[in-house]
């Protein structure tokens, strides 16, 4: 059974890194796969017989010696040579350092992440113990959410918790400037627009402005957190998917 699962597990880890190769490197595996159909071509199998026969023929069968094809084949055979020997040296020196290379990378991002969702979870507990003054043991439930209806004035009086809220939100600000400084490059489209949806909803988002004093009156006010911690809590599962995502395909 571990020999089986071992088993297994290499060709996962074989069709990850096909897919990858094929991916980021498309046309160079294409250009590999006609040299080695070249390769294979110039070893001159012999097929007899007609019709689908003379496919394979065309596909296997050597040009014969001395004649226009077989000379323009010895040219596609001596360049097959070479491009297989570069590609083996690209492979060694290019393709398996850059793979290691975004692996430790996207681990990093991940990590990175993991403390965006830390701080995120960090606020909203902090907002439900502020308004509610209450331990809660699910934040994310609709009832608790439903709970913090026209309760938002008592989150301004908690200084202590307001305090920390507002550093938390400093703190994700920090953490995706730094990752995207990093590794911009390397962010998913779907992480990129994650991290746009929580600096806009959530650092920047009507709960923060409303600790900031920035937004005092208003016909949304009094729903206000309500409204908000629906969309923060999306984004929280959102987050949440992404990081086990890429602990899946790290695996």
């Amino acid at each position: 059974m571990k020999i089986f699962y071992k088993i297994k597990r290499k060709l996962y880890e074989l069709k990850k890194c096909i897919s990858w190769f094929w991916k980021k490197y498309r046309w160079i595996a294409i250009g590999t796969l006609f040299c080695i159909w070249i390769l294979i071509k110039s070893v001159g199998i012999n097929i007899n017989g007609e019709i689908i026969n003379k496919i394979l023929r065309f596909v296997f069968s050597k040009p014969k010696n001395g004649t226009v094809s077989g000379n323009i084949f010895e040219i596609f055979k001596n360049l097959a040579y070479s491009y297989i020997a570069a590609m083996i040296f690209f492979l060694f020196q290019i393709v398996i350092p850059n793979k290691e290379k975004e692996d430790s990378i996207e681990k990093e991002i991940r990590e990175y992440n993991e403390d965006i969702k830390t701080y995120m979870q960090t606020i909203y507990a902090n907002i439900i113990k502020a308004t509610l003054e209450e331990d809660v043991t699910n934040y994310y439930e609709d009832n608790t959410i439903q709970k913090l209806y026209e309760k938002q004035e008592i989150l301004k009086e908690n200084i202590g918790y307001k305090d920390h809220i507002l550093e938390c939100s400093y703190k994700i600000t920090n953490i995706i400037y730094q990752c995207k400084t990093l590794y911009i490059e390397y962010i998913s489209k779907e992480n990129l627009e994650l991290y746009k949806n929580i600096e806009k909803e959530i650092v920047e988002g009507d709960i923060v402005l409303y600790l900031k004093g920035i937004i005092v009156t208003g016909k949304h006010e009094p729903r206000m957190l309500l409204l908000n911690l629906q969309g923060y809590k999306d984004i929280y599962r959102k987050i949440s998917s992404l990081i086990e995502k890429s602990k899946q395909e790290s695996r």
